[in-house]
């Protein structure tokens, strides 16, 4: 075996001891950086353009503020219909702009160009406009299609999910999600209402799944419907409810606009706000009925926290809500008169899941708020 000389093996000391510049240039350069993916070469790092609304989470990397104008549009695109008629005064629209982003101080705004509200309100004046076939959303006249189950065994099976939903802790996108799954499986679907809970269980047994990091298992589900179905029912309608959805549960529901209108309204505060809870306790009160699935969710949304806002004595509606939600004022007076009426008549109802939730201290004891003068 031939041995180095002291000469060679100093040699590669010298090389062990220093980086070679390629290396130093991959260790050096950050993995991901939203602002720079797009370019070859190194940039001086530089802030994305932000709204103000969302100016004191530039530095909360979890608020994805670099993002937040893609997300939105696709929540405004996803609750769009897929056949569109424009109603006849209005113009088709253009697509909405592709993301800019540019190196200016974080707290202004450039508003020679589309911010990310803008860019969701020329979505969002389609999903205004009158709509036929839907993806992500039931139709509100699905139940016509239904022979032996109606209005109100919908109603009385949502509340009894939401004691479930309540007794299982689990988190609120489940809850949206799963009456979500259950109309627009029983759009595609006529059952018998023997069968009706059996759907119910199913689809919380789904949503919980998908949203939930721990999920409760199937024995649970049949533990808690009193074993009325089997283990085996309910895998069986897991796969009937999946082939017939076509395996598409992805949906914006009200939930996720109502967390960005409660923003824009400065009712969105840590610990939460009375106003905040009244906003998500009017949103729950709509889930049971089935008048409201004619209204789109980010309308719902906008309307709870309209509502909210003036229950509480607080100006209803403004600038800002204008721009981010994409309602005026009159626009919203519609869905706000219907749900005025389900806070008004909550008390009288037979279905006390949702007002017995909210008037517990840790959901903000607001059912004790009387309704608004309207």
């Amino acid at each position: 075996m031939r041995l180095l000389s002291r000469a060679q093996v100093g040699s590669f000391k010298g090389l062990t001891s220093k980086q070679p510049s390629w290396l130093e240039n991959k260790i050096g350069r950050p993995t991901f950086d939203r602002l720079h993916e797009d370019s070859g070469k190194t940039q001086q790092h530089s802030e994305p353009v932000v709204d103000r609304v969302d100016a004191s989470d530039i530095k909360n990397p979890q608020a994805v503020i670099p993002y937040l104008m893609d997300i939105h549009r696709h929540y405004r695109e996803a609750e769009v219909r897929t056949h569109h008629r424009l109603a006849p005064h209005e113009p088709p629209l253009p697509s909405a702009a592709p993301v800019r982003m540019r190196r200016r101080s974080p707290h202004t705004r450039d508003t020679s160009k589309p911010s990310a509200s803008m860019s969701a309100c020329r979505v969002s004046r389609r999903a205004c406009a009158p709509l036929s076939q839907s993806v992500n959303i039931a139709s509100a006249t699905y139940m016509s299609k239904q022979t032996d189950v109606n209005e109100k065994m919908r109603a009385i099976l949502i509340d009894w999910l939401v004691e479930v939903h309540l007794k299982f802790k689990l988190m609120v996108e489940t809850l949206y999600l799963t009456v979500n799954l259950i109309d627009r499986f029983l759009e595609k679907e006529t059952i018998t209402r023997n069968k009706l809970q059996l759907v119910g269980v199913t689809a919380m047994f789904l949503a919980s799944k998908y949203e939930e990091i721990y999920a409760p298992e199937c024995r649970d589900f049949v533990y808690i419907s009193d074993k009325a179905y089997t283990r085996e029912q309910i895998l069986a309608m897991e796969g009937t409810m999946l082939a017939k959805l076509n395996f598409q549960l992805t949906t914006p529901n009200a939930y996720v606009f109502l967390k960005r209108f409660a923003k824009v309204a400065g009712i969105a505060t840590t610990p939460r706000s009375k106003t905040d809870f009244l906003a998500s306790y009017l949103v729950e009160l709509t889930l049971q009925e089935y008048k409201m699935l004619k209204y789109l969710p980010s309308t719902i949304a906008a309307a709870a926290v309209y509502l909210a806002l003036k229950t509480n004595g607080q100006p209803a509606w403004n600038s800002d809500l204008t721009q981010h939600a994409c309602y005026s004022e009159s626009a919203l007076q519609p869905c706000v008169r219907d749900m005025h009426a389900l806070h008004k008549n909550a008390d009288k109802n037979s279905l006390q899941a949702v007002r017995k939730k909210y008037s517990q201290e840790k959901h903000g004891a607001v059912t004790s708020i009387p309704p608004a003068n309207m």
